[in-house]
């Protein structure tokens, strides 16, 4: 067995440990974690899976620093970072950084060839980092001028106009894993009570995603959606928070469906 030392960033408590273990479970790597601080991780792998745990682990969005075999090193982070979707359009709200999309990927274990719904999609900024790994992009928004960018953005997805506050337009258990940066506050063009569009999104997210598939999403703490999706049957596997400004504080929620 190959020890490797990880320092996560200090960013979140709890993701960094959590997305740790997703992108090693993506490639289904057999591993060890001894939790040394919130921070400082410690992994056994099997010594022929090293360099296949390495690659993975560059796809980690809250790793700092690698230490093998008492070789410290940087993290090098992976060409998927350097790249942002080609076009945006002014929306209302705070848009995630593209770090913080790809933590949401890998806490909802995408891997290549999944199909992939974001039911909130906007301009597909969270989606654009689903379309980097190869898996295949379900994207749905109500507002076409949001579409018609995406279109541009990821043009080899599957684009849907629909109101998904009441029902989302896809066969039952067909989504191997969910992402959202779903609408919240008064900021957000939105038609129905906010509490009532989380109930609904729990409800058919249970329904759309196949069972022991993942469900990453980010809102304003100021919605407690926490409970619609464990009355709905998910687990809960992790939360944390981010400040993103003295107005704004975002939770960061991965569901699984049991």
């Amino acid at each position: 067995m190959k020890r490797i030392r990880v320092i996560l960033s200090k960013e979140f408590k709890n993701l960094g440990f959590e997305e740790v273990k997703a992108v090693l479970e993506i490639e289904n790597i057999r591993y060890y974690i001894n939790k040394i601080s919130d921070y400082e991780i410690e992994i056994e792998i099997p010594n022929d899976s090293v360099f296949k745990a390495l690659n993975s682990l560059c796809r980690a969005a809250l790793i700092k620093e690698i230490e093998i075999e008492n070789f410290s090193m940087k993290f090098i982070r992976s060409i998927y970072f350097e790249k942002k979707p080609i076009k945006k359009v002014n929306t209302c709200g705070a848009p995630l950084e593209p770090l913080i999309s790809r933590l949401l990927v890998n806490l909802a274990r995408i891997k290549e060839g999944y199909k992939v719904l974001d039911p909130f999609s906007g301009v597909g900024g969270l989606l654009f980092e689903v379309n980097m790994i190869g898996a295949h992009v379900i994207a749905i928004d109500i507002y076409n001028k949001y579409l018609k960018v995406l279109k541009e953005n990821i043009p080899n997805g599957d684009i849907i106009n629909s109101d998904t506050s009441f029902k989302i337009p896809l066969r039952n258990e067909s989504i191997d894993a969910i992402i959202s940066d779903p609408p919240y506050g008064r900021l957000s063009i939105i038609d129905i009570d906010i509490e009532c569009l989380y109930q609904n999104f729990a409800r058919e997210a249970y329904r759309v995603l196949k069972k022991g598939k993942y469900i990453a999403i980010s809102h304003s703490c100021n919605i407690n959606s926490t409970d619609y999706f464990l009355e709905n049957g998910f687990e809960l596997k992790c939360l944390d928070y981010q400040r993103v400004h003295s107005n704004l504080i975002r939770i960061i929620q991965v569901f699984q469906k049991i």
